[in-house]
C-alpha cells in the first residue's frame, strides 16, 4: 500500500513538473502590436501641418522691354508647407524658423491637427540662427502636446530606433522610420552652416521640416530640419537635438511673456560687411540719377574694405547687388535671413549688376561672383 501511494505521488510530482516546463502558448503578434504602430498612434496627435502665406514683392520684366530694363515690382502671394510640434497643452508650436520664414504683417499661418480640425496660428517668436520658431493657437480645450522636459527626452543613442512625423510634400500625417545614424553633425546647405544636429536615416523630405523625430517610447529625439539631396545621396537627414529644443523654448516662452528680452541680432547689413566687406545702401532716386540707375531696385555697393573678399573679387562702389543666391534684391528689407547663419569659408552667391550709359540707353551686364566669408 505504501509503494502504491509512493508512486502516485511521484506520478502527481512529475506531471505538475511536466505542467509548468511546458512552453505556454505564443500570442500570434498583430500590426497594432508593434511597438512603431503605439509609438505613432502616441504621438501623432501633437504632431500638425502648417500652411504659411505670406505677400511678397517680386520683380516683373516685360520681355518686350528687357533690353531697355524696364520692370516694375508688384505683390504676389507665396505659401509653403512644413510640419509644427504640439509641445504644451495651451497650444505652443515649436517648428523650424525657416518654415514660417519673417512673419510680417502680410503674412497668415494655419496650422492643421492630426483630426484635421484647423486653427489660425500667431508667431510669437523666431530665432533664425538657430532656425527655431515658437507658434501659439488657442481653444477652450486643452491639445495633445509632447513633453520637452527633460527627464522625459530620448536619451539619443546611436543606433536606437527613431520615426519621423510630418507632411513631406504636403502629405499630411506621413510616418518614416529608421535609425540615430550620428550626432553633432555639421551641415552646410544654400541656407548657411548649422552645427550640432543629429543625423538619421529615416526619411525626411520638404515639408517635414519642424516635425518631430522620436524614439520606440514616443520619446522627442529632436525636430527635423534638413536633408542632405544629391544624385547619389540617399537616407542622409538631419534633426535639432531635443536638449536644444527644450531649453531654446523655455527661453522662447519667456521672451513672448514679456519675462525676458530678446537678443538683438546684428542687422544683416552689418553682417554682409563683417564677412565679405561690403557696405551696401539703399539706392534713393537721388543716387539712380547720380549713377545713372533705370530705377531704384537692388543695392548700390558704398564701399569695399580693404583685403576682404569683396576687394580680392574685384568689387567697387557703383555696382549693385540684385540678387544674393536664388533671392532677387530690392532693397535691404529684401536680403534673406538666411545670411545670418553663414559661417566662416561659407561661399555665398551674389548677382552684381554693372549700368552703362550708351547714348540715350542704359545698357545692363550681370554676373554672379561667389564670395568666401571671412
Amino acid at each position: 500500500m505504501g509503494d502504491m501511494s509512493f508512486g502516485i505521488v511521484r506520478g502527481l510530482l512529475l506531471l505538475i513538473t511536466l505542467f509548468f516546463l511546458a512552453p505556454l502558448p505564443v500570442r500570434a503578434i498583430t500590426p497594432a502590436d508593434e511597438p512603431l504602430v503605439k509609438v505613432v498612434e502616441k504621438v501623432r496627435p501633437s504632431v500638425v501641418n502648417i500652411n504659411t502665406e505670406k505677400v511678397v514683392q517680386q520683380v516683373v520684366t516685360d520681355p518686350f522691354n528687357v533690353f531697355f530694363n524696364n520692370y516694375r515690382v508688384q505683390n504676389a502671394k507665396q505659401t509653403s508647407l512644413g510640419t509644427g510640434v504640439l509641445i504644451h497643452a495651451d497650444g505652443y508650436i515649436v517648428t523650424c524658423a525657416h518654415v514660417v520664414g519673417r512673419a510680417a504683417d502680410q503674412t497668415t499661418i494655419q496650422v492643421t491637427l492630426a483630426d484635421g480640425s484647423d486653427f489660425p496660428a500667431k508667431l510669437l517668436y523666431a530665432d533664425e540662427e538657430a532656425d527655431l520658431a515658437l507658434l501659439k493657437i488657442e481653444r477652450k480645450e486643452k491639445f495633445p502636446a509632447l513633453s520637452l522636459a527633460i527627464e522625459d527626452l530620448s536619451p539619443n543613442l546611436l543606433g536606437e530606433t527613431v520615426a519621423a512625423l510630418g507632411n513631406p510634400q504636403g502629405y499630411q500625417n506621413s510616418v518614416s522610420a529608421g535609425i540615430l545614424s550620428a550626432r553633432d553633425r555639421k551641415v552646410k546647405t544654400n541656407e548657411g552652416t548649422t552645427t550640432g544636429l543629429l543625423q538619421t536615416n529615416a526619411a525626411i523630405n520638404p515639408g517635414n521640416s519642424g516635425g518631430a523625430l522620436v524614439d520606440i517610447e514616443g520619446k522627442l529625439v529632436g525636430i527635423c530640419n534638413a536633408k542632405l539631396a544629391g544624385q547619389a545621396v540617399e537616407g542622409i537627414g538631419f534633426a535639432i537635438p531635443a536638449a536644444k529644443v527644450s531649453a531654446w523654448v523655455a527661453d522662447a516662452i519667456a521672451i513672448a511673456k514679456g519675462d525676458k528680452k530678446p537678443p538683438t541680432p546684428a542687422s544683416i547689413p552689418d553682417l554682409l560687411d563683417e564677412k565679405f566687406g561690403l557696405r551696401l545702401q539703399n539706392i534713393t532716386p537721388d543716387l539712380a540719377q547720380a549713377f545713372g540707375l533705370p530705377s531704384t531696385s537692388g543695392l548700390i555697393i558704398s564701399g569695399v574694405a580693404k583685403g576682404s573678399p569683396a576687394e580680392a573679387a574685384k568689387m567697387r562702389e557703383g555696382m549693385v547687388i540684385v540678387g544674393i543666391g536664388n533671392v532677387p534684391i530690392l532693397n535691404e528689407d529684401s536680403l534673406p535671413h538666411q545670411l545670418r547663419r553663414v559661417q566662416k569659408g561659407d561661399p555665398v552667391s551674389f548677382t552684381v549688376a554693372v549700368f552703362q550709359q550708351q547714348g540715350a540707353f542704359s545698357v545692363r551686364r550681370s554676373q554672379a561672383v561667389t564670395l568666401q566669408a571671412r
